[in-house]
């Protein structure tokens, strides 16, 4: 019985011993999944972690695409589309160690990089992450058109796009006296207006261009089918009333003219805004003093009296002149037009340009002239408004380079 006992407590200790050991077994292979289970989530946390940084580095790298386009579109801050590289020249262009020769990244790329000389960069974003961001806009060989590189960066990631934009513009074009969108009615009343394509200066002599048409719109499909139509609204015996080029009446056809990009391009670069309302007896801008303005109303206007103007007039909504009123350079109205001549009427030498609001409740508007008014074309008047127009840059290409 002993020897029994003796051998039942060995297996029983061996049993035991063999329990110890699974367990043990168990417990580091649980151990092991879970080491590899939490190298695995570190691993995908790191990853997902850059991810994010290197999106949240591109959205910042874009964004400095766009503040140098809106540096050179309207004039502000350096004005030149650089951003933290305003003393970077191609002589920096060393590589990220900053040492010549060494053949490290970015060097002799044409382009700043962090690490260069003479590129800080400019902190953006949070500050705990470090990102910096570096713009530099260069002339290319392809007129009006630069190339613009963006860098953001941290201590671990970089992210570089670039864009080549077109300056768009070039001035506003001469098309006629009056330049009309299609489908503008014509309201021509009265037998003391006068729209005059023969090139005058604002003293009233002959000015150094060719005559244009007195009345122009929109190339027609077919051509001269919108010519057709605005002569069809002129009143019988008004005829001798748009003159110009051509035959009496004297209107013709441009494709050069895109309205709303001028309109735009004025709009941005206004110099004077005024509330919408009635106003007498206003200077805005003086031809002979070289005091030219981009004045512009978000709303209808009424000027009256004895009053005078020089530059750009642009005018989101209607625009009704009357009284004695003189202007120098182009009117651009989004809605109607009236000229109510009083007095020694109302002369603008430069142009006229009308076109049609999509937001405008009455969707088609009116060139309405009536009384002592008159309309002349000037190459002198209408190229001193164009030289007013702020740069406008078009984006032709956008690449992620890194």
């Amino acid at each position: 019985m002993e020897v029994v006992h003796r051998t039942a407590e060995r297996r029983g200790a061996r049993e035991r011993g063999n329990t110890l050991v699974v367990c043990f077994l168990a417990v580091t292979v649980m151990a092991a999944f879970a080491s590899a289970h939490m190298i695995v989530i570190q691993k995908n946390v790191r990853q997902s972690n850059f991810m994010n940084e290197i999106g949240e580095m591109r959205r910042l790298a874009d964004g400095g695409l766009n503040l140098a386009l809106h540096e050179l579109n309207f004039d502000v801050g350096s004005g030149d589309g650089n951003i933290g590289t305003e003393a970077w020249t191609t002589a920096n262009d060393l590589g990220r160690d900053g040492v010549p020769s060494t053949g490290d990244e970015g060097e002799m790329d044409g382009i700043p990089t962090p690490g260069e000389p003479n590129c800080p960069g400019v902190p953006v974003g949070l500050a705990a992450k470090g990102m910096r961001l570096l713009v530099r806009s260069f002339d290319t060989s392809w007129p009006s058109v630069k190339r613009i590189v963006s860098t953001s960066y941290n201590s671990t990631s970089m992210a570089v796009v670039e864009v080549y934009a077109r300056e768009a513009g070039g001035g506003v074009p001469g098309v006629g006296a009056v330049y009309v969108e299609p489908g503008v009615v014509l309201d021509l009343n009265g037998n003391a207006f006068l729209i005059d394509g023969h090139d005058t200066n604002p003293d009233g002599s002959a000015g150094p261009e060719a005559a244009l048409p007195g009345l122009a719109t929109e190339t027609g499909s077919p051509a001269g089918s919108n010519a057709s139509d605005l002569a069809d609204q002129v009143p019988s015996g008004r005829e001798d009333q748009i003159i110009g080029q051509g035959g009496i009446p004297s209107i013709g056809e441009s494709g050069a003219v895109d309205f709303d990009t001028i309109f735009n391009a004025f709009k941005a670069s206004a110099t004077n805004i005024v509330i919408p309302g009635t106003y007498s007896n206003v200077v805005w801008g003086d031809y002979a003093t070289s005091d030219n303005r981009v004045t512009y109303c978000n709303g209808d206007l009424h000027l009256s009296g004895d009053g005078s103007g020089s530059g750009v007039l642009i005018v989101e909504g209607s625009l009704t002149m009357s009284g004695k009123f003189t202007f120098v350079g182009l009117v651009i109205v989004k809605g109607d037009v009236r000229l109510t001549g009083g007095g020694s009427g109302v002369h603008i030498f430069g142009s006229a340009m009308i076109g049609q609001s999509l937001t405008a409740i009455d969707v088609d508007p009116e060139l309405g002239v009536s009384g002592n008014a008159d309309i002349k074309y000037s190459s002198v008047g209408l190229a001193m408004a164009s030289g007013l127009m702020g740069t406008t840059y078009s984006v032709l290409y956008w690449n992620d380079i890194k």
